[in-house]
Formats: structure tokens, C-alpha cells, sequence
């Protein structure tokens, strides 16, 4: 995640010192709703990326909102951020869920059109003529327990 030093005044003043816990990275300027901030990170096109998200977004609140303050439209884009990532996460796990779901019934096809790969492995299969409930007393044709 990036570091920020942020300015106020939207003027070039150089930035604070690099956090000791941070590792060398490059800083890039980035202008977010008219403000600049000078940010460290490992990826800075990736930072800018982001930047541009975030200033999208405050622009969108801005435009349909009532309120001037920042503050307040930097924490209404947050929550929309937060709702577009708690909904594709929720997407991704119930699509995750639905591929696992088609993977296993496709396997499961497989391993019944192949059968056993060694007779000794599974026990014989029987089709039972005329539904369940017949030929169950029958000696030699009912299904051995596995």
C-alpha cells in the first residue's frame, strides 16, 4: 500500500521523510478532488491508478450530493468504494461456489462413465428391472456393501 504525505494547499511543497517501516520506493504526485498528495509505493503507475479511482469517485459523490465539504464527500466515496468491494467479493465467492458446484457434478459424470479402474475397487453396479424394491431377495444379483 502507498504512503502519504498530503498537501493542503495544492502548491509543491516537497514531501515529509520515507517511514522507517516503509521500504525504498519510489514518490509520485498525485491530484485527488483538487488536492495533491505525495505518495510512496512499490508500484507507482499502479498509485495513479488508484488516484484516479478515488478522484472519480469524490467527483461522482460531489455532483449528485449536496454538501462542499471534502471531508464529507471523501467519506461518501469511501463507502461506495467499500460497497463495490464487498459486493464483488460476494460475487466472486458465489461464482467460486457455483464453478465448484458444475466441477464436481462434471467429474462425478467422468468417474461413472469410466467405472471402476480395477474391479476389485468398487463393488459390481446392478440396474434393477422395474424399479427399486424387486429382485432384492434374489442370491447373486443383489448389490454387495462397500
Amino acid at each position: 500500500m502507498a504512503e502519504s504525505t498530503h498537501n493542503n494547499q495544492a502548491h509543491n511543497n516537497p514531501a515529509r521523510s520515507e517511514p522507517a517501516h516503509n521500504r525504498p520506493g519510489e514518490y509520485v504526485t498525485v491530484e485527488i478532488y483538487d488536492q495533491l498528495y505525495h505518495l510512496s509505493g512499490q508500484d507507482p503507475e499502479h498509485i495513479r491508478e488508484l488516484a484516479a479511482v478515488v478522484d472519480a469517485k469524490m467527483r461522482a459523490v460531489a455532483a449528485h450530493g449536496r454538501t462542499a465539504d471534502s471531508l464529507r464527500v471523501a467519506v461518501l466515496a469511501a463507502l461506495n468504494l467499500a460497497d463495490e468491494v464487498s459486493q464483488a467479493t460476494s460475487a466472486d465467492l458465489q461464482l467460486g461456489h457455483a464453478r465448484a458446484n458444475s466441477l464436481r457434478m462434471m467429474l462425478d459424470e467422468v468417474l461413472e462413465e469410466q467405472g471402476p479402474s480395477h474391479p476389485s475397487e468398487h463393488p459390481p453396479r446392478r440396474t434393477l428391472a422395474g424399479g427399486p424394491g424387486r429382485d432384492r431377495g434374489n442370491k447373486g444379483t443383489s448389490k454387495q456393501a462397500g
